[in-house]
């Protein structure tokens, strides 16, 4: 992003660089569904900018900023795309509010995660509302929807033996059951991946740039409290000792914690790469591979789990690269 530091222009105190990305990061991902995931980054400018700029500087650039993309997305037919957009700056600002009020990490996200929630929650009724629709129902068609096609592309594209074809249908057929069950624990996994990942690119970037950061700790430090475990524990329990809404109940407890300690098993791996010196192209292969394998996933965040007992980090006083991929921020 921008140098929030440079150039403005004066009489209303808008950096017109910064304003251009900004706008560009709001506005692709309403234009066009290529870009579409780049929404999921709509907190980050604010995070950015107001822990960055000079609080005027930052306030109107972000002003202007969503005031453009606004009169685009509605002149494009876009305005329920802009909303959902907008429902989520208050993450971004709640994290530079706990970053310069001293906050944890954990604090702020924490703050970020309710906001989104909040935001995401208006978000469905509002449309509700306006289109007298479920949005939750229509996620959930889409997805079986989604599900039931794939599996009918993948088994129509290749030449499977019978017993394969017939194990495929059936994995198809229980995932369709199993997702409206955990639904819940979905959506809210998602919003806690687009809290972590703003706060881990906004610190990334205000590292690489030069001016104001943050006071947070180095990522590879993060610990979860260990008081976490016992909502683990109660969770198997559910899954393993009872059934209907007490054991969703217990999957959805599951996936939240478990994306949690995905998230202390990547600054754990971060903080052994760090400790072993490993060179940089070979940390982001690492990260790429485990990242994109859901096998990989699950055996992180059982290495974040593990962590609480074992303390991988004893030693933290390894050497930190400042071109890590774990995108630590250095005090």
């Amino acid at each position: 992003m921008a140098d929030s530091a440079g150039g403005s222009i004066p009489r209303l105190n808008i950096n017109p660089l910064g304003l251009l990305i900004v706008f560009a990061v709001w506005i692709m991902p309403i234009i066009s569904l290529e870009f579409i995931w780049l929404q999921f980054f709509a907190p980050l400018p604010v995070f950015y900018y107001l822990v960055k700029s000079e609080t005027g500087l930052g306030i109107n650039t972000l002003a202007a900023a969503l005031l453009l993309t606004g009169i685009i997305a509605t002149a494009t037919g876009a305005a329920n795309a802009f909303f959902f957009t907008a429902t989520m700056l208050p993450a971004g600002y709640l994290l530079a509010r706990g970053a310069a009020e001293g906050n944890s990490p954990l604090q702020a996200g924490l703050k970020a995660f309710i906001a989104l929630l909040l935001g995401w929650g208006l978000w469905m009724l509002l449309y509700g509302i306006v289109y007298n629709a479920n949005l939750y129902q229509e996620i959930l068609s889409s997805l079986d929807q989604g599900l039931l096609a794939a599996g009918k592309a993948f088994m129509e594209s290749s030449e499977l033996p019978a017993e394969h074809a017939l194990a495929l249908e059936t994995t198809i057929s229980r995932l369709r059951s199993l997702v409206p069950h955990i639904m819940p624990g979905l959506l809210l996994a998602t919003m806690l991946n687009t809290v972590f990942f703003n706060m881990i690119f906004g610190l990334w970037l205000l590292k690489k740039s030069a001016g104001r950061s943050t006071d947070w700790p180095l990522f590879t430090t993060w610990q979860l409290p260990e008081q976490l475990v016992t909502a683990v524990i109660i969770a198997g329990a559910l899954i393993l000792l009872s059934d209907g809404p007490l054991r969703d109940i217990g999957l959805n407890v599951i996936i939240l914690t478990g994306t949690l300690y995905l998230f202390q098993g990547l600054a754990v791996l971060g903080f052994l790469l760090n400790k072993w010196q490993v060179p940089t192209p070979l940390r982001i292969l690492i990260f790429l591979l485990i990242v994109f394998q859901a096998y990989g996933v699950i055996i992180l965040a059982v290495f974040g789990l593990a962590d609480v007992w074992a303390d991988f980090r004893k030693e933290k006083t390894g050497a930190v690269n400042d071109d890590d991929v774990n995108m630590d921020n250095e005090q």
